[in-house]
């Protein structure tokens, strides 16, 4: 319970509102009608409505903050960040995960075998050990009793 006199602060990053790994290979690299299905593949992990790390948005918080009788102030922001393709990272999004689905895992149920592996190999030729600017969104909230 928050003191009448109590504040939360918090500040999360809006998962939905993050950077797409497609955003991150140039089309040309990848046949028109792949590049078309890979973006509607990775945008169904944004828009799955039973995974509680993605199917929510900022204004959701607010939401919560208000059904708990709590008074929400928020602001938006986008971020950029430079961030190192590593192999390790290339590896990490590229290897299946039981514990933990990885991104490969999550959009393997709308594209093929040989298609997953296309993907993948433009990953690895095109970015692997190269800097990106990676986009993201960050929600800051304070919540007071109203």
């Amino acid at each position: 319970t928050l003191r009448p006199d109590g504040v939360i602060v918090l500040a999360e990053t809006i998962a939905r509102q993050t950077q797409r790994l497609y955003g991150l290979i140039d089309p040309k690299h990848i046949s028109p009608k792949l590049y078309k299905k890979w973006v509607k593949a990775e945008e169904a992990i944004y828009h799955d409505s039973t995974n509680p790390m993605v199917n929510w948005d900022a204004k959701d918080i607010a939401l919560l903050f208000e059904k708990h009788h709590l008074h929400p102030q928020f602001q938006i922001d986008s971020i950029q960040t430079e961030l190192q393709i590593t192999v390790s990272l290339l590896d990490r999004w590229f290897t299946p995960n039981p514990d933990r689905p990885s991104y490969i895992d999550q959009i393997s149920h709308h594209l093929s075998e040989s298609e997953l592996e296309t993907i993948r190999d433009v990953f690895y030729r095109f970015l692997k050990n190269q800097s990106v600017n990676w986009a993201g969104t960050i929600g800051f909230y304070q919540a007071t009793h109203s």
